[in-house]
């Protein structure tokens, strides 16, 4: 993560770890799935990728520019091995606003520091102590994409069951 923080750091980047490596990896101290990433803009993003190349992180695969049904945004995924060989996938959202709609145990960031993404130490705290309960509320947007069409095959309550198979509790 120190590559990561460096690199994020840099004020012609500015991006920040969010969602589930933030809430697996350093309030849970467990192994994150996947490291998903927010940038304010698309020069931003870019300029991330040729420093990770610098930096002697491989990029295995690259999708750019893949649109996830729910979302308002753009993700660009990427697989990236890290110089002491870990592989991640790595997901590369730009969005001007911050680009969590589904629980609150997401709406933390890592910038060098775990905190809330607008900035409230007493939500941070909030959220961290769900998260050492394994309890997420579900956000209000999110109740109709899990109901509609398809609800019994889509990918989103498909992600629930891997949730509550990890031992989570999920409030409506």
């Amino acid at each position: 993560m120190v590559i990561l923080r460096d690199i994020l750091k840099d004020p012609q980047i500015n991006g920040v770890l969010y969602g589930g490596v933030v809430r697996d990896f350093f309030v849970l101290e467990t192994d994150a799935h996947d490291i998903d990433i927010w940038f304010t803009s698309l020069p931003k993003k870019d300029r991330f990728v040729e420093k990770l190349r610098t930096a002697g992180v491989e990029i295995k695969a690259s999708q750019f520019g893949i649109h996830k049904k729910f979302y308002p945004f753009t993700v660009s995924q990427i697989i990236v091995k890290f110089p002491n060989g870990h592989l991640y996938f790595v997901d590369l959202v730009v969005s001007g606003n911050y680009p969590v709609n589904d629980f609150d145990v997401n709406d933390l960031i890592w910038d060098g520091t775990v905190k809330h993404y607008t900035g409230n130490q007493e939500k941070a705290n909030q959220v961290m102590r769900a998260i050492s309960k394994k309890t997420m509320t579900m956000k209000p947007g999110y109740v109709p994409v899990l109901k509609g069409d398809h609800a019994d095959t889509s990918p989103y309550v498909v992600r629930i069951e891997k949730f509550k198979k990890r031992g989570w509790f999920i409030v409506e």
